[in-house]
Formats: C-alpha cells, sequence, structure tokens
C-alpha cells in the first residue's frame, strides 16, 4: 500500500524526515483557505519535501461567490512556477455551503490551463451528492478523484459520474497518529494511492523498469580467466569466430 499525508498549517512544524521513515510516499499541502494568504506553513512544508525527495502536490480552496479565474490564478501564483511532481488539488469540500459546480468548474478549468496538469478534485460523496445535478455533471469526469471518506471500508464509494479515485483520503479523526508521522497535534490526515509501486511511478511520469530474474553469477577461476583473456585478445586482432 502506498500511503501519504495531506497537511495545513494546523499540524504545525512537521518532522518530513520522519514522515518519510514511518512511511509516507507522498503529500498534498495546503496553499490557501479562506483569506488572501498562504498558509502559514506552505513554503516550509512544500521546500521540505522537495528537499527530502517526497512527491508533492498542492491544493487550494474553491471559495464561493469569488471570481473563479482570479483565485485560480491567485492559488498557482503561490507556487512560483514549482507545481509540484503531482497534479495540484481543488478542494470543493464541506465548508462551503451550497455546493456550486459552476465555480468548481471555472477554478479547475483555469488551474488546468495555468499549469498544464490535469488537476484533482477533492471532495467527499455526501458533499458531492448535496450539489443539485451532481450526477449531470459530466465535464467532472475528465479529472481525477482524491475522495474524502473516513471509513474502514475497503474502497470509498464514488458518485457520478466519477467511476474510479486516484487518491483516498481514509482516516483523519480521532487517529491520534499526528505524532507517527512528525506532526504536531494529535490526528492526521491519511490517504492512499490506488496502484502499486509502479502505478505510483507511472503517475509521477518516472521510467518504470520491469523486474527481471538477476543474471547468474560467473565464477572466474585461473583458467576461465586466461580464456576469456585470450579470446579478447582475438577479436581485437580481427578474429571473427
Amino acid at each position: 500500500m502506498i500511503i501519504g499525508i495531506d497537511v495545513s498549517h494546523y499540524q504545525g512544524t512537521i518532522d518530513w524526515a520522519k514522515a518519510k521513515a514511518a512511511g509516507v510516499e507522498f503529500a498534498f499541502i495546503r496553499v490557501h483557505f479562506q483569506n488572501d494568504d498562504r498558509d502559514l506553513y506552505f513554503d516550509r512544508n512544500w521546500s521540505e519535501t522537495k528537499r527530502l525527495g517526497i512527491p508533492r502536490g498542492a491544493y487550494g480552496w474553491v471559495i464561493p461567490g469569488r471570481n473563479q479565474i482570479d483565485e485560480a490564478k491567485r492559488f498557482i501564483s503561490y507556487l512560483g512556477g514549482d507545481f509540484g511532481e503531482l497534479a495540484p488539488a481543488c478542494d470543493f469540500e464541506k465548508y462551503i455551503t451550497n455546493p456550486s459546480f459552476t465555480e468548481l468548474k471555472l477554478f479547475i478549468e483555469r488551474v488546468e490551463t495555468l499549469t498544464g496538469k490535469l488537476p484533482y478534485i477533492y471532495t467527499s460523496p455526501g458533499y458531492w451528492a448535496s450539489g443539485v445535478g451532481y450526477g449531470n455533471q459530466t465535464w467532472a469526469a475528465k479529472y481525477p478523484l482524491w475522495q474524502a471518506q473516513w471509513t474502514s471500508a475497503v474502497t470509498p464509494t464514488l458518485r457520478a459520474p466519477f467511476s474510479a479515485w486516484t487518491f483516498w483520503q481514509y482516516s483523519s479523526p480521532g487517529n491520534k497518529r499526528a505524532a507517527e508521522f512528525g506532526a504536531q497535534g494529535t490526528d492526521i490526515d491519511i490517504n492512499r494511492f490506488n496502484g502499486d509501486v509502479m502505478d505510483f511511478h507511472k503517475l509521477l511520469g518516472a521510467d518504470v523498469i520491469n523486474p527481471s530474474e538477476p543474471d547468474e553469477p560467473i565464477i572466474i577461476d585461473g583458467l576461465t580467466s586466461k580464456i576469456l583473456q585470450l579470446e579478447e585478445w582475438a577479436r581485437g586482432i580481427g578474429y571473427k569466430g
């Protein structure tokens, strides 16, 4: 299982080396919330995860009642051209009353244009389904899903139009695991990736080398060494046999 965490200023100063040692293989880091400033710990979290080689994705909130084109520009401007190894995520959840799919669509399409990456939609099945006409949002199916659903179930619950999930935030309230991952506080959001190591490497755009049987070791004694030297000499003078 490939696991990661998502964090904000609520986790305070994080010991990312400890997080990596605890098995964190990716991180989503909050850029901003319902204000006009970066998250207080964004810069540190962004640079530390990069320094330690932890693949990163930035997430920003879809704040209702604002110009979503400008909001998307603000979100991406905070990244300073470093978009991370994972695509950015657009946070669309319960703290925003009356879900507006129109606002989400404007926001995420502009983020896609600005970064050249296909952003994640972060949401929960309950919140998504509370929006009017949620099943008709066929445009959203092109975007990968980062699902928030705290459950012990084997897989999360999907709502139309989503047919698959890429990341799943499966644990947070009451897990008392913050210290385990080098974070302050009590609880921490833990996520799973839907795939194996090779799938994750492909997601990151890394070259994947298929495992193969190791070559049998060559044991070279004195006679074998002399024969190899003779063959090398013969090839050097043009012998083709």
